[in-house]
């Protein structure tokens, strides 16, 4: 990787930073975009991004590219300067400013703040312009700035004029070079070890009982405090929980289903199609088409053409594939592929142009473009192999369980790693072959019958959308297609070890569970948390020296796991895994331990869904038969579990397995080497 940076204006100049805003969506924020083009064409780079840091009192700009030759670096650096001089030569076109605009106005105009409250995001934001010597009310203004920036802009020369001052002319400039070496873990070990042997070597008799006997105390001290009553301390008690659960009600008329609630004038829109029966490898390539699909031409519009035109007018188009479970049965489905948009209201027409022509004219004619996402692909997961190496442990553990299971490996876990690593080899030549797959997987998964439309609006932007008949998103050429029916044959999973590049380890041990509607299952989901809070956490974090360590219940596929992350054992661990399950298994806790871990859970449950994910979120519960009823009948059930309810639900359902689980690693070969791990 070449990184490099530029530290460039203070926060107090909210004018500034909003041209630099600006400019990093003119620049960076597509690959057709003035500065990324170029870097990308040059071959000198796979992937380039752009990040800026707003929380800082001197706003840093940095540019990140990957896949670069550390001997090419000078070159690299020398093609960012010439294409910045290049657009300060011919100027910035005013579609990509008025675009860019858009984009900043849409990001700063959308209610967001997924998993925490939308009203706290605010207030950090504006807190955060006070400390730094603003106004708090200035890191909330969106009109009255851009009515402000958009008189500047009318001048040529402003924004090419901050390009000059921020980039060209700037001496606050670092690079930097970030090389892999296959032996620093074995030299940083090698090292550790030396400097603890020097420590020794130099420590009196007396100050290595000092030591010991300072160890010993802390244990003890630990021991105490974890005993301290906390009950002087302000809480919240299941007093304070909501006795009913929270639902997100749909308006169905035939095909739309819409979401009513204040959106901020911003429209989200998913066209949703059934999906038709699809093989292991249709299956593997549908998880890339829903990459690429968005990112390559549409219609008469070339990729480049076709980003400036998704950029200008709404906050992007998605395509993702869901499984829907169903509640009352792990081994059914209702799975489904969607397009999803989202955009200000005054470019409804324009969000659901862009949706049905993605649906009926994405184009897959531009080798040299798809080859080069698919390239970018393999760069990002081979970079973040060892950051998603839990999530994989977990999928590849769960994956012999469930259909559903085995199909979320093939499209988020090892599988699809592996399966595009071996897709970016001698990728020139198989091109054609992929080509063609990814055309016949569009016309087999697109425009089939009866689609869904699922909306989120207020009540203004729907009655507006229904007069104009939803600008006949759904008037589509329909396809015959074979019901999805699923029949695939499942892997045999026991234990499973996979060497990366780590000096620690990444554990997951699952067990097949009952699923969301057995009466086990809300006893299941509390003893997660007292698994972890009981003895994980202090077991494999505090005492083995892991930086984390739990336990998860998948209602949904009926399956129960634990697992630790950046954990020094692997042997040890998975014992101590076991050891967890007996210890709940005899009751050893009490009430308290049940109502905090009734909060945690309830907590979880009634995470804040921001307004744009509600329509979605209450379609998905329709999809899978989670009807109202069904689910305050699983909150009541929840806090309703007793102390007797866990030991029996842990004990009939975990303890007879724990010999049996599928015990997953990934690990650095020192380690598993080290541990003896054979399997």
């Amino acid at each position: 990787m070449v990184a490099f940076g530029w530290l460039t204006t203070s926060l107090t100049d909210q004018e500034a930073v909003l041209a630099l805003s600006v400019l990093d969506s003119v620049l960076m924020d597509t690959d057709a975009s003035l500065l990324k083009l170029p870097m990308l064409e040059s071959k000198l780079c796979i992937h380039a991004d752009a990040y800026m840091d707003l929380e800082m009192s001197e706003i840093p700009y940095i540019i990140v590219c990957k896949g670069c030759d550390k001997k090419n670096a000078e070159k690299l650096e020398k093609t960012l300067r010439d294409a910045l001089k290049d657009v300060i030569k011919k100027g910035i076109p005013h579609h990509l400013i008025e675009s860019a605009l858009h984009q900043l106005e849409l990001s700063r105009t959308e209610i967001s703040g997924d998993h925490a409250p939308f009203g706290l995001t605010l207030f950090m934001k504006s807190a955060l312009a006070k400390q730094h010597g603003c106004k708090p009310e200035d890191a909330l203004k969106i009109h009255s700035l851009f009515e402000e920036i958009n008189k500047k802009i009318k001048d040529p020369a402003y924004l090419p004029g901050f390009i000059q001052k921020f980039f060209l002319d700037n001496s606050h400039f670092v690079r930097l070079i970030i090389t892999p070496d296959p032996q620093l873990g074995a030299e940083e070990k090698k090292e550790e070890e030396n400097h603890l042997e020097r420590i020794k070597a130099s420590l009196s008799e007396k100050e290595i009982f000092e030591i010991l006997k300072q160890t010993k105390e802390l244990e003890r001290y630990q021991k105490e405090t974890e005993k301290q009553s906390t009950d002087c301390l302000p809480k919240v008690d299941l007093t304070d929980v909501p006795v009913l659960v929270r639902t997100f009600p749909l308006k169905q008329k035939d095909f739309v289903f819409h979401h009513e609630c204040f959106t901020n004038h911003v429209l989200y829109a998913d066209l949703i199609f059934d999906m038709p029966e699809l093989s292991k490898e249709e299956l593997s390539y549908l998880q890339l088409f829903n990459i690429v699909a968005s990112e390559v031409g549409c219609g008469k519009r070339k990729y480049g053409e076709n980003l400036e035109y998704i950029h200008a007018y709404t906050g992007g188009i998605g395509i993702a594939s869901s499984l829907h479970i169903q509640a009352d049965d792990p081994t059914k489905m209702k799975p489904c592929i969607s397009i999803r948009g989202k955009a200000l209201d005054r470019n409804a027409e324009k969000l659901f142009s862009l949706i049905k022509e993605t649906a009926t004219s994405c184009r897959f004619d531009e080798k040299k473009r798809v080859q080069e996402l698919i390239s970018q692909l393999n760069n990002a997961l081979q970079t973040r192999l060892t950051k998603n190496a839990l999530r994989y442990a977990i999928q590849l553990s769960l994956s012999g369980f469930s259909t559903g299971s085995y199909i979320s490996n093939l499209w988020h876990g090892i599988e699809f790693y592996n399966f595009i690593e071996e897709l970016n080899k001698d990728l020139s030549k198989k091109m054609p072959d992929i080509l063609s797959k990814l055309t016949a997987l569009k016309e087999k998964v697109l425009c089939l019958e009866s689609p869904h439309l699922v909306l989120c609006a207020d009540k203004e932007i729907y009655h507006e959308l229904q007069s104009k008949n939803y600008y006949d998103i759904l008037e589509l050429p329909a396809k015959k297609s074979t019901p999805w029916k699923g029949d695939l044959s499942l892997p045999e999973m026991t234990k499973e070890s996979k060497i990366i590049a780590s000096p620690v380890a990444y554990n997951c041990e699952a067990f097949k569970a009952p699923c969301y509607i057995h009466p086990h299952s809300p006893a299941l989901l509390i003893a997660t948390h007292l698994l972890e809070n009981k003895l994980l956490h202090r077991a494999i974090r505090e005492q083995g020296g892991a930086y984390g360590a739990g336990a998860n219940y998948n209602m949904t596929i009926g399956a129960f796991y634990l697992h630790s992350y950046r954990d020094p054992h692997i042997t040890k661990t998975f014992s101590t895994f076991h050891e967890a399950i007996q210890f709940i298994a005899k009751g050893n806790f009490d009430g308290k331990d049940i109502e905090e871990s009734k909060l945690e859970v309830i907590q979880q449950l009634d995470q804040p869904v921001p307004p744009g994910a509600r329509a979605i979120t209450g379609y998905a519960q329709w999809r899978e038969g989670k009807t109202k009823e069904i689910r305050q009948n699983y909150r009541d059930r929840l806090l309703a579990v007793t102390v007797k309810d866990v030991t029996s639900a842990v004990e009939k359902e975990l303890l007879p397995k724990i010999e049996n689980g599928t015990m997953v690693t990934f690990a650095g070969k020192a380690l598993i080497d080290k541990e003896n791990i054979t399997w």
